[in-house]
């Protein structure tokens, strides 16, 4: 059972509170005291040291992600005073935008309709991927078969 000993909720007891038993007491650590200085300041003062000028000569410099990722955490204020928590979740939205991450896939017709569809459907005329399987199921196209195509589809036909 948790119980608050204190208003302000950052000591807590554990177990119960009948006679005879001792509690413990366990500081939780938070965000309270925490300031952003960009939105107090209107970004005259940073929690962070590296500019995005910085950041990007980082990149350029041919440092990895995890390297630039390390320099914000060493340049950041706060980030020592944030929960466990919160260092999980800033690292992981660090991680989203200065590692890249890609997965190489075999250049098949699927492949190619899956990722025009994805990224410009007008493209590839909006055909997904069973409307260019039926089309070249009907079409009765072999291999060593020589066609005649007139292809709005930036060559996925092909």
């Amino acid at each position: 059972v948790l119980l608050p000993v204190e208003e302000e909720c950052e000591v807590f007891a554990l177990g119960s509170q009948e006679e005879g038993e001792s509690t413990e007491s366990v500081i939780l650590n938070d965000n309270r005291d925490l300031v952003d200085k960009n939105a107090l300041t209107k970004g005259k003062e940073c929690s962070q040291k590296l500019g995005a000028s910085e950041i990007e000569e980082l990149k350029q410099s041919g440092r990895g992600g995890k390297e630039v990722i390390q320099a914000l955490i060493d340049n950041s204020e706060t980030f020592k005073n944030k929960t466990e928590f919160s260092q999980a979740k800033w690292l992981k939205r660090k991680t989203a935008k200065h590692v890249p991450s890609f997965r190489a896939v075999r250049c098949t017709s699927l492949s190619l309709c899956r990722a025009y569809l994805s990224k410009e459907p007008h493209r590839v005329c909006y055909m997904r991927e069973d409307s260019l399987a039926r089309l070249l199921t009907l079409s009765n196209v072999q291999a060593g078969s020589r066609v005649l195509v007139v292809d709005s589809t930036n060559g996925l036909v092909l």
